[in-house]
């Protein structure tokens, strides 16, 4: 990458650049924590805390799970830190409504007795649904029985994180948050590589 940055890519809109070594390599700092996973990348928060307001103040277990603690709602995140990037992370926290997860959209079915079911929808078609519930509950429902079935625009997540934390608060979510892999990200290439000389 430092030397695609330096010389340009010959034949194409991306012209070299004269900058000085130190710059060249800040950029591809920033352009590598753009597409690494975030178990790779440096984050300057504070895992630990970032653990107590994740468990506590945030109330993020409410919904999400980490190696088998927490809620149902939201997608699982023990893996999180493997599978996206900290812009990925950032954005999940701030803009939750940004990007809703497949399967996780909220939604609540009246039953034709006006009891209601509400929870996350897992499956959804012209003639049943699948509602998971805030306790781990699947509810398969025939939309025959059903009086009215209403999805939500929004996330089921807050959408005020960015002021109900502070800024020191939010980067230690995020370190706690980056920090999560089944296993570092290195170790699963050389799995599938091992994988493929069989």
């Amino acid at each position: 990458m430092f030397t695609t940055i330096r010389s340009g890519v010959p034949g194409t809109d991306m012209p070299p650049t004269n900058l000085p070594d130190d710059q060249t390599w800040r950029l591809v700092a920033f352009v590598r924590d753009l597409s690494a996973p975030a178990y790779e990348s440096k984050l300057s928060g504070d895992t630990d805390a970032g653990a107590t307001i994740f468990f506590g103040k945030g109330g993020c277990a409410g919904c999400h799970m980490i190696r088998g603690r927490g809620g149902f709602l939201g997608p699982d995140l023990t893996d999180a830190g493997a599978l996206h990037t900290v812009p990925q992370l950032r954005e999940a926290l701030l803009k939750p409504s940004a990007r809703i997860a497949d399967g996780y959209q909220g939604v609540t079915a009246t039953t034709a007795d006006g009891a209601k079911i509400s929870g996350v929808a897992r499956n959804n078609d012209d003639f049943s649904i699948q509602i998971l519930d805030t306790k781990g509950d699947l509810h398969l429902l025939s939309k025959a029985k059903l009086r009215d079935v209403v999805f939500q625009k929004n996330s089921l997540m807050p959408e005020d994180y960015g002021r109900r934390l502070t800024a020191e608060e939010i980067a230690n979510v995020l370190a706690f948050l980056g920090h999560q892999s089944v296993r570092p990200p290195g170790e699963r290439g050389m799995e599938s590589r091992s994988r493929g000389r069989r």
